[in-house]
């Protein structure tokens, strides 16, 4: 490899996320050298679209930290170096605006922002085209027109991850979400609940669920859970205690529901149905799924819920930030080595669910 022209660095570094850019610069020989390179020269250019125009365009050298604000600093960055482009939609009326960003940026990966219920025909006929475009945020629940229109971006399968809010999956958002975790190239959906707007508690259930049912096409998906994750937490309690405990009685999956569990047992419970990952089998988790690719906060150790029998085994993964109450002492991915304490994850602000 050592010998290969530059141009294949150049395609190779292209699409890769910066967090493993700054793991392939530590390497040894000529591949390290180029990837050092390519992080050193790494940087983001970040946009507000309001009312038409662009709104508080910057860029940011990643490895600096610096960001140039005044138009003429930002047009002296080398173009190919800017690989992060983050477009923070405030109404998606007009797609000229992000076209043109795309012009001005035509070696970024896109994130764009849907700061709106609202979106047009033209501005997802032009996310369709848009290849480069990996990752979605949407902050509000999509008005129902609004939301067909989505699903046809969601059918070009270019998604990558999907960050939401849980009041945004109400409705038919959720069918949307369980389309995208079927799809072959898709990663990593990400739900945030800032407790703003009272939910109905249902996302992860569902999600779990609809999981029990197609684990071969969700295997190796990510789901994350950020800031307020207690509910989510006691979804996921009762979903593995009920589970684990239909293995025993059988008849309770038929069931209507899944069983409540009481507050002084679910630690338990939960206890009982989760079991600790060795090293050998967190190493395999990495090698496959990547779990590694998520850095924490004072890290929980991985768990993992299985169910099944050895020809249609299913497994969870399960890891957390074990920050309640106390000091970060340490930002690293979940591991063998991490916290071993269950009692610690309904006070979460992160919790990690990988499926196989």
């Amino acid at each position: 490899m050592n010998g290969a022209p530059l141009v294949f660095y150049e395609r190779v570094f292209s699409n890769i996320r910066k967090l493993t850019l700054e793991e392939a610069s530590e390497l040894s020989g000529t591949f390290g050298k180029r990837a050092q390179c390519a992080y050193l020269g790494y940087a983001s250019y970040s946009v507000a679209v309001e009312d038409g125009s662009e709104v508080s365009g910057h860029v940011r050298i990643e490895c600096s930290k610096r960001e140039l604000h005044k138009p003429e600093e930002i047009d002296a960055v080398p173009k190919k170096f800017v690989r992060a482009v983050s477009i923070y939609m405030e109404d998606a009326k007009n797609e000229n605006v992000c076209r043109n960003v795309v012009k001005r940026f035509p070696y970024g990966i896109y994130v764009c922002v849907l700061r709106s219920s609202f979106i047009n025909k033209a501005w997802i006929d032009f996310a369709c085209r848009l290849k480069a475009l990996k990752t979605i945020m949407i902050c509000y629940k999509l008005e129902d027109d609004s939301l067909r229109l989505f699903k046809k971006l969601v059918d070009c399968g270019n998604l990558l991850l999907l960050h939401t809010y849980e009041d945004a999956c109400e409705g038919g958002m959720m069918e949307v979400l369980k389309s995208l975790l079927c799809q072959d190239q898709f990663e990593e959906l990400e739900i945030k609940n800032d407790g703003e707007i009272p939910c109905k508690g249902y996302v992860v259930r569902e999600l779990l669920q609809f999981w029990s049912q197609n684990n071969e096409k969700l295997r190796g998906k990510h789901l994350f859970v950020l800031e307020k994750c207690e509910d989510s937490v006691k979804q996921l309690e009762e979903f593995v205690i009920h589970r684990k405990l239909s293995a025993l009685v059988p008849r309770l999956l038929s069931t209507p529901g899944i069983i409540s569990v009481p507050e002084c047992l679910s630690l338990l419970g939960i206890q009982w149905a989760l079991k600790r990952c060795s090293k050998e089998e967190c190493d395999a988790v990495d090698k496959y799924y990547r779990q590694h690719h998520k850095i924490i906060a004072n890290p929980s150790c991985v768990y993992k819920f299985e169910e099944g029998q050895r020809c249609d085994l299913r497994r969870l993964y399960i890891s957390f930030e074990c920050t309640s109450g106390r000091d970060i002492e340490e930002i690293r991915p979940a591991s063998h080595t991490g916290h071993d304490q269950l009692s610690l994850m309904r006070g979460t602000g992160l919790l990690h669910l990988v499926f196989d």
